[in-house]
């Protein structure tokens, strides 16, 4: 259980890293949106200084607004690229997310099996020694040998023969409810997958 529990952890994780970084995906989008438009503000404001006087004291801070304008482009640039790597930065945690989940799935459905199966072997056995023990006192009693026996020996074999019958029954019903959970893991398993 100690492996399944760091599984778990990872698992979680790999959720908290997805999570923060579509945060960070959407702050540097804001960003990016931000920076779009103060650039085309700037360059709104440009053409207009430019209009009102070519010539005029204006003309520096025409400059001054198409450089913050190109500048702003550029930071727009570079916050476009930082917000693709994020995106598959995100992705690729999510990814190893649905990969963990499935193979912890796996693994707990796996031991359950194995302790199914563990379960149903007992049960078999234990029907199988009796029932061997049986046959072997079976094999002792001859008609003639029934007729002289005891009746305590008679009563002890007539117990042991119920004794296996209810051992087999045993054996049936638990293969029966391993056969039942196993069903209900597999519709369980399948239904998870959908959500």
């Amino acid at each position: 259980d100690g492996g399944n529990d760091g599984e778990g952890r990872d698992a979680l994780c790999s959720v908290a890293v997805a999570s923060q970084l579509e945060s960070l995906q959407t702050f540097i989008k804001a960003l990016a949106a931000e920076c779009g438009k103060a650039a085309t503000e700037c360059e709104q404001k440009a053409a207009k200084v430019a209009n009102v006087a070519a010539t005029s004291k204006l003309l520096p801070a025409r400059n001054t607004l198409l450089e913050a304008s190109k500048k702003m482009k550029q930071e727009k640039s570079n916050l476009d690229e930082l917000q693709s790597r994020l995106t598959a930065a995100k992705d690729a945690a999510l990814e190893e997310h649905q990969t963990e989940v499935k193979q912890l799935e796996e693994a707990k459905a796996q031991a359950y099996m194995e302790q199914c199966i563990g379960k149903a072997t007992e049960a078999v056995k234990g029907a199988e020694a009796t029932i061997q023990e049986v046959a072997e006192k079976s094999k002792e009693c001859s008609v003639e040998f029934m007729k002289d026996m005891p009746a305590a020996d008679m009563e002890a074999l007539m117990k042991l023969s119920q004794s296996a019958k209810d051992m087999v029954q045993s054996a049936q019903a638990t293969i029966k409810e391993i056969e039942g959970s196993f069903a209900e893991e597999r519709v369980g398993r399948g239904s998870r997958r959908f959500m």
